[in-house]
């Protein structure tokens, strides 16, 4: 495990880098998380969004999205709150086997504290078909 303390302010200005190398059998996973990280420190929603499979579902604990279409709300809502000023993100962990990546973290924003955040991906054909989140999320 480690940790990565970083300031998005903005998120295109923040550096994200993947913090344990990984074994070689889980490069497609490997290359699916360090993007994810990079993509989400540059701001990319477009090229978040096409980390996802057209048929993708994403569980999370307010519901459940269906297709790239439904995820884009969530995708440009999360790049928007993390775009302001002042933001923090702590990666704790990150690991990838097999057709499997995680990650756990913590972050500020202006709106909300994240104590603590967990995204499970499982990927077929090197997209995400599959994403569960959860957070637990305090209102500022």
């Amino acid at each position: 495990m480690t940790t990565n303390n970083m300031t998005a302010a903005p998120l295109a200005a923040t550096a994200i880098s993947t913090p344990v190398a990984l074994a070689a059998d889980n490069r497609v996973a490997q290359k699916f998380a360090a993007d994810r990280l990079a993509y989400f420190g540059a701001g990319n929603a477009e090229a978040i969004l096409a980390q996802y499979a057209e048929d993708a579902t994403v569980i999370t604990q307010m519901g459940v999205l269906h297709s790239r279409d439904e995820i884009k709300g969530m995708i440009d809502g999360i790049i928007a709150e993390f775009a302001r000023p002042g933001v923090t993100f702590n990666l704790l962990s990150q690991n990838a086997e097999g057709d499997v990546v995680s990650f756990i973290w913590t972050a500020e924003t202006g709106v909300n504290a994240y104590d603590l955040g967990a995204e499970t991906y499982v990927l077929k054909d090197s997209l995400a078909q599959y994403q569960t989140f959860a957070a637990k999320v305090t209102p500022r």
